[in-house]
Formats: structure tokens, sequence, C-alpha cells
């Protein structure tokens, strides 16, 4: 009789050692986290870039606004001036700031502490805010008067406690974020009206400066700063905008 030989069921059946399921699990894991590492790194620099595009369009937004009312600055001796406190200034224009000087955040604070901020401090504005980097006067095509003031102000409720970003959120511990600030008042019925500053940016605005140039009285620089995180997440740069207005009239 012929012995026929039986192979085991299981002689030839494909499969993996142990050794070698924990080699494949170890791999998966090693290139999740480096798929994992590399999304969140794209996504910080997209969220980073994102931040900086705001800010940029915070400044510019400023600055267009600006130049395009600054252009339009009149100055006048109409035998009223100003009329809001001494001295008296009976010819309006760009009264702020005065030929050959300039004025930025340190001449709109109330005072001490300025930059650069040691811990713990933070910037205190003056309550009501008369003070302004850039003041001028214009005149609508009705002959209304109106005194035009951009200046900076911190985020507050309503009843005078900071509102802004904390401590954690400022990108220069030693610079913190500000406002740019708007306000327009008319003169009607002589006097002038009591509309209060308008914040027009977002929490951004590292510095603002106005400046009577040296060369020319009918040349005004202005300039918007404010501090960025750079795209790869290590350390800060300063962005500044800066422009030069030729007043008209």
């Amino acid at each position: 009789m012929r012995s026929q030989r039986r192979s085991s069921p299981t002689s030839f059946r494909p499969g993996f050692t142990l050794l070698e399921l924990m080699v494949a699990m170890a791999l998966t894991v090693i290139l999740g986290l480096i798929a994992f590492t590399g999304q969140r790194f794209m996504m910080n620099v997209i969220a980073r870039s994102n931040e900086r595009t705001t800010t940029r369009g915070n400044m510019s937004l400023v600055l267009d606004q600006l130049t395009k009312e600054l252009r339009e600055a009149s100055t006048v001796n109409d035998n009223i001036g100003t009329n809001d406190g001494s001295p008296a200034r009976p010819t309006y224009g760009v009264t702020l700031p005065v030929a050959g000087a300039t004025r930025s955040l340190v001449d709109v604070l109330a005072g001490p502490p300025t930059p650069p901020l040691l811990a713990g401090q933070s910037y205190v504005f003056p309550d009501p805010s008369t003070t302004a980097v850039l003041e001028f006067f214009t005149v609508d095509d009705t002959g209304v008067k109106h005194r035009i003031r951009y200046s900076l102000a911190l985020p507050v409720t309503s009843g005078g406690a900071y509102a802004g970003l904390a401590t954690s959120n400022w990108v220069r511990k030693e610079w913190q974020p500000c406002c740019v600030t708007y306000r327009n008042n008319r003169w009607v019925g002589g006097a002038w009206t009591t509309e209060p500053p308008r914040i027009v940016t977002d929490q951004v605005i590292t510095d603002f400066s106005a400046t009577r140039v040296a060369w020319s009285n009918n040349v005004i620089q202005i300039a918007i700063s404010a501090y960025t995180r750079n795209l790869s997440g290590e350390g800060s740069s300063l962005m500044t905008l800066v422009s030069l207005v030729t007043l008209r009239r």
C-alpha cells in the first residue's frame, strides 16, 4: 500500500511574528507623529501668517483714512479758531504736532509707566481722553468746521476697567498693544459737539506717531507700528507703515 503523507493544515499558513507586529506598530506610531507634528507646524504657520495679515490690514485701514482726511485739512483764521482751551489758537489747520515736533504714544499717556514696560506694568490713559497724537481741522461742503483727532487708547468697560488682551497674549511684554482711536467733533451753534473717541483698530498697535518734518511745514510724516510673531514661531519683528502727507490747503 502506498503510504500517503498528510500535511498539517497550518504548515504553510502565511502570518506575522510578534516581533514583526511590534516593529510595524512602532513604525506606524512614528509616521503618525511625524505627520501630526508637520500638520501642527503648518497650522501654526498659517495662523501666524493670518495674524500678520490682519495686523497689516488694521494699520493700512487707518493710514488710508487718515491720509485722505489730512489732505483736506484747512488753515484758516476765522476769528474763532479752535476755541477748545488755552492757549488760544486763532488759526486752525494742523494743530498737533506743532511745527518741527513729533507726537507719539508717550505724549498721550496720563503719565508713567512708559515703554519699555516692566513685568506687571500697563499703560494709563487719561479719562476722558482729550489729548491726541494728531489733531487737525477741516471744513465740509456745507461750511461746517470739523475737529479731527487721532490717538491711542486701551479697550475699557463702561466703568473704566481694562477689557483688553491679557499680558500672556502680548507679542512683546514690554510693549502693550493699543488701539487707534478717532474723534470727529463739529462746530455747531458756537460750540463743539461731544462725540466720544471711537476705536478703529483691533488691539494690535505698538506705536503711532505724527511728525511735522523740519524741511517743510506742509508735509507730515505718519508712522504706525506693530510687533508681530515671526512665522517660525521664534521671536517677533516690528512691522511699520510710513506715509508722507502733503497738505493741500
